[in-house]
């Protein structure tokens, strides 16, 4: 009864839209219809910190809502943990809160990090978001699912390499010049990609990852699309 309402509403709607290819075929599979695609709009900012980063440490981030079946960040805490047996200067922020915050931090507890290696940072505003992303070395985004992919397409953006998942949305802005893909949640994946990304992070283009990202999904671009879309 529900899907019949869904559709008898959507057959009503003179356009429709949706943020990524991927979102656009399952949206033709479940409905029938096919939207057009409008991209988030992603923004970045300049920020320099006061702080001399700490050439010893590598600084790894993830910003997420604390959601595990989707987000699965109990299994990037889990490959986290094997490759600081490896590779002892990482150092890991989580970013974000939810539902099963209490589930992670008891996690944390038990994998008996090290001092400092894994913070906690909760929930805080998208322009500290901003900020957090052009003081890590590299993005992780370890999900089982996305529509797009905004922080990750976000830390982009700031120039950051990534490692993710294939999870969907991001699998069209994610190439070999600007991240380490895993085709599917797996912690031995995850903890070698992890491995990789720390040594090669510094041979990735800053510039030419943001560049690739503005592109597609700068204001511009974006506004173009928005205006042709709403135009009648």
């Amino acid at each position: 009864l529900y899907k019949s309402y869904y559709k008898r509403t959507l057959l009503k709607a003179h356009k429709i839209s949706c943020v990524s290819d991927f979102l656009q075929h399952k949206f033709k599979i479940n409905t029938g219809i096919t939207p057009v695609v409008i991209p988030n709009y992603i923004e970045s900012i300049s920020y320099q910190s006061d702080d001399t980063h700490l050439s010893d440490y590598i600084n790894i981030l993830s910003v997420n809502d604390f959601i595990d079946n989707i987000k699965n960040i109990t299994g990037l805490l889990k490959a986290f943990k094997l490759a600081t047996l490896i590779h002892p200067n990482l150092k890991l922020k989580l970013v974000g809160g939810g539902p099963d915050e209490l589930k992670i931090k008891k996690l944390i507890e038990s994998l008996e990090f090290k001092p400092n290696e894994v913070t906690l940072i909760g929930r805080v505003s998208h322009q500290e978001v901003l900020i957090q992303m052009t003081q890590c070395d590299f993005y992780i985004s370890n999900s089982k699912f996305e529509t797009f992919g905004m922080t990750i397409c976000e830390a982009l953006l700031s120039g950051k390499p990534v490692i993710s998942t294939l999870s969907g949305g991001p699998n069209e802005f994610l190439n070999q010049s600007n991240s380490i893909t895993i085709d599917k949640c797996d912690n031995l994946q995850l903890k070698d990609a992890i491995i990789d990304m720390a040594l090669r992070y510094p041979t990735f283009n800053s510039d030419n990852i943001s560049k690739q990202i503005r592109e597609s999904y700068g204001s511009e671009t974006v506004r173009k699309k928005t205006l042709k879309f709403y135009s009648i």
